[in-house]
């Protein structure tokens, strides 16, 4: 690499990207050997480092996070991305923070981000049986007829044998 780079082959903008793969040699050899038959420009070179990196911290990646990084994509219906910080020298597992990324692509993707994310949560085994609302006439109009005859019954059937299965 070092010799490439004197003999103007590669320049220093090739430098960092392989740089960036440091710690994992056969990677770095690859990417320097695409650069130099691929005639890959540094932008290219910086692309297939990041991901190269990226994939590698990716598959280290808790399955918890993985999880709450599916449901905040779920939820906010855009590309999230969590990154757990590495814990520092002392600090017990579990204790390092991280970063959540959330991508939108205009003002009026981070507003509707921004009103989904203050919208004020309760956790669901703080509400109580009485303050869930009942459905209006007009939204009992909007049923299908076995959902109306259900919600007349209410609960006396609720708990029979017969709307259980095995």
């Amino acid at each position: 690499i070092q010799q490439a780079l004197a003999e103007g082959k590669i320049n220093e903008g090739h430098t960092r990207p392989l740089m960036m793969l440091i710690d994992r040699p056969e990677e770095q050899e690859t990417l320097f050997k695409e650069i130099m038959f691929k005639k890959l420009n540094v932008r290219e070179a910086e692309s297939i480092a990041r991901h190269i990196a990226v994939e590698r911290a990716r598959k280290l990646m808790d399955p918890e996070l993985m999880d709450l990084e599916d449901r905040f994509k779920a939820s906010l219906g855009t590309r999230v991305r969590i990154e757990k910080r590495p814990a520092r020298p002392g600090e017990p597992d579990g204790e390092q923070g991280g970063k959540l990324t959330i991508d939108f692509f205009s003002p009026n993707d981070l507003r509707a981000l921004l009103e989904k994310l203050s919208q004020e949560v309760t956790p669901i085994s703080e509400v109580k049986a009485e303050e869930i609302p009942l459905p209006t006439e007009d939204e009992k109009l909007d049923m299908s007829e076995g959902a109306k005859e259900e919600m007349e019954k209410g609960d006396e059937d609720l708990y029979s044998v017969t709307n259980f299965t095995v």
